[in-house]
């Protein structure tokens, strides 16, 4: 939005953006990277429910330069959804949510700059 509460169209020309990761998608985390990039962070039905992380650049198009196609999902035991994003000092990018794991447990991911999980 703009300061006066109007679509920005500068975003995805028409100021919101759509997209579906694997059979259906759900964002529930967004934070900004210091270049102004958006992180959107949450899960992707692929068979399994595994979590998602998404980069868009900041005119609303899918940032390819991270895991080639702007996205990437993680399979974590038999499902999981972040709910969270941050990004730390060193760019690595840390989400955290829930593991449907029996009874379920906490779940923290850490993925370099380029969508590659960090080891």
């Amino acid at each position: 939005y703009t300061p006066d509460g109007v679509l920005d169209t500068s975003f995805n020309s028409t100021g919101a953006k759509f997209f579906i990761i694997g059979n259906g998608s759900q964002g529930q985390g967004i934070t900004l990277q210091s270049d102004e990039k958006i992180l959107i962070t949450g899960y992707a039905s692929e068979g399994t429910t595994k979590v998602a992380l998404a980069r868009l650049d900041t005119n609303g198009t899918l940032d390819t330069s991270f895991n080639s196609t702007g996205y990437v999902t993680t399979q974590v035991f038999w499902g999981a959804a972040s709910t969270s994003v941050i990004v730390q000092p060193d760019t690595n990018i840390v989400v955290g949510g829930l593991s449907y794991n029996n009874q379920g447990d906490f779940m923290l991911i850490r993925y370099d700059s380029s969508g590659n999980l960090d080891s």
